[in-house]
């Protein structure tokens, strides 16, 4: 589940009202976030049992029913509360939460408006910037954010992680001579899409594990999926969070991926979860190993991702998920 359009990076920006939240930064600390790119950040910094409020329509996900994701690492968002949609959250929901912080974006004019009005309130906002970025832009806001939540600890503990794979991917695939053309397609918003180059997070994911995208340049833009360009790109592996899609088009038996079997579904935590796909910028991590793999099976046979998997719940989310969903998903 590669997704272009759902992995869009937060990029730090310096907006943060109040006190130091460092003096809530405790099993007391009340969390509202308001929209989706910065879950998975609550995660990392080990606030996601603290969340009181959030998008839960906008996420396709009810606190009536907790996906095993949910009941793994934040049982308490079962009393937490859907602020509404993210360009335009109900303050006065928010407000009757007494949030000691609010992540926030500052990507629109309403959501800046939003931020002033809530920091005139006394909320605590940590505006972050929902947009285009790279992976390096992804660790800066992951290390920024947990030294401002006074996190550091989780946050690097998370970024160290997060590099030590990218080293270990550079280094063996260095002498690589050729590079596989990747496509990528994911559904959005319920629309088959393939992803150009210019949402570069998970562009720079699939150049660090040594494939090449459908398309290259700094101005190119993400494209609906068609079978003319599709097939003249004729991809050496497919990548897509969509397992019927074989069924959905009939000109896609026609591609070399397709006859070769390079047909890959990315792993996810949990299938109710979208933000726990080994694309999305939680778990990327683990991701950039799957990636590796996928692309250049022959550099990576030693690489047990069962292993990694573990380490990395440990490492980043303190214990072990017993209800993943990702080992079986590999593609294999």
């Amino acid at each position: 589940m590669i997704i272009r359009k759902l992995v869009l990076v937060l990029v730090f920006v310096a907006f943060f009202a109040g006190t130091a939240f460092a003096q809530n930064a405790d099993n007391s600390a009340r969390l509202v976030v308001l929209f989706p790119q910065s879950l998975g950040l609550s995660y990392i910094l080990g606030l996601g049992n603290n969340i009181v409020g959030m998008p839960f329509q906008r996420l396709s996900l009810s606190a009536d029913d907790l996906c095993d994701f949910f009941k793994a690492y934040s049982p308490n968002i079962a009393n937490a509360v859907d602020v509404g949609n993210p360009g335009s959250p109900n303050t006065e929901t928010i407000l009757r939460l007494n949030p000691t912080l609010v992540f926030s974006a500052v990507h629109v004019p309403a959501s800046v408006k939003l931020n002033a009005f809530l920091s005139e309130k006394g909320v605590q906002v940590l505006g972050l910037k929902a947009g285009f970025g790279n992976v390096e832009d992804w660790l800066e806001v992951v290390s920024s954010t947990g030294a401002k939540v006074d996190r550091a600890a989780k946050s690097e503990a998370y970024v160290s992680l997060f590099r030590k794979n990218i080293e270990l991917v550079r280094s063996r695939i260095a002498t690589v001579d050729k590079r596989p053309k990747v496509l990528v397609v994911n559904s959005g918003d319920g629309q088959p899409t393939i992803r150009g180059s210019r949402t570069t997070f998970v562009y720079d994911l699939i150049e660090i594990a040594g494939g090449r995208v459908i398309e290259g340049g700094d101005n190119s833009q993400n494209v609906s999926a068609n079978a003319e360009v599709i097939l003249k790109f004729d991809p050496d592996i497919i990548i897509t969070d969509m397992p019927d899609i074989v069924e959905q088009w009939s000109w896609w038996k026609h591609l070399r991926a397709v006859k070769e079997k390079q047909f890959f579904v990315c792993p996810v935590e949990d299938p109710k979860m979208r933000m726990t796909g080994w694309n999305q910028n939680m778990f990327a991590p683990l991701g950039l190993l799957w990636l590796a793999k996928t692309i250049h099976p022959d550099k990576f046979a030693d690489i047990d991702l069962t292993k990694e998997h573990e380490t990395f719940c440990k490492t980043v989310l303190d214990k072990a998920f017993a209800e993943s969903k990702s080992i079986g998903m590999l593609g294999q």
